[in-house]
């Protein structure tokens, strides 16, 4: 079995979100930051492309331009590591980098800014890790799984977890410019979407 196969197999059997669902951008880091289905390329922000990875250091990690279709059903599956897990450490943010609202790590959980924090303390420093998260267009219903485990959920009605359509930008592991220091170095071995 390849490493690709190897990541996919596992970010499937982790993500029951995506059962049923078509995959539309595949990111593998084999080398490079292109999807494996023809979609665009994330874009880095200062990290580094490796043979089966992408490392990045404190607030410099991956954007996606077009990655997603306005208030859409989506789910993001995110298998990858940070080395400082200390307060919050963006994961996923959806307005252009202009809010502190999004995706974190908070001190080892996961956290939706500002609205919920899940239980216990399922980020280990430098362990993969994968986070799965999942929107409902019909109901506004997020839902975020860390190791294929339920963590958060919350009914989405001001549309806070859904990507700012003028620019349609979503970035991955780096924070926006209202607080500093919310951002950790690590590294990703896959993104889908």
């Amino acid at each position: 079995m390849s490493m690709n196969e190897l990541k996919f197999g596992l970010a499937a059997l982790i993500s029951p979100p995506l059962f049923g669902a078509t995959i539309i951008h595949d990111y593998s880091f084999l080398g490079n930051l292109s999807d494996s289905l023809g979609g665009p390329n994330l874009v880095s922000q200062g990290g580094a492309v490796n043979s089966n990875n992408y490392t990045f250091p404190s607030n410099l990690g991956l954007s996606l331009t077009s990655g997603f279709t306005g208030n859409a059903d989506y789910s993001v599956v995110m298998h990858f590591s940070f080395t400082d897990l200390a307060g919050y450490r963006r994961i996923l943010d959806f307005k252009n980098r202009t809010s502190d609202t999004g995706l974190y790590n908070l001190n080892s959980a996961l956290n939706f800014f500002n609205i919920t924090t899940g239980a216990g303390a399922p980020f280990v420093a430098n362990a993969l890790t994968t986070v799965v998260l999942t929107r409902n267009a019909a109901t506004n219903e997020v839902t975020g799984y860390v190791n294929g485990v339920q963590q958060i959920q919350f009914i989405d009605s001001s549309n806070l977890a859904v990507f700012d359509q003028a620019g349609n930008i979503a970035y991955f592991f780096e924070d926006d410019g209202a607080v500093g220091n919310e951002a950790s170095a690590g590294l990703v071995d896959r993104i889908q979407i």
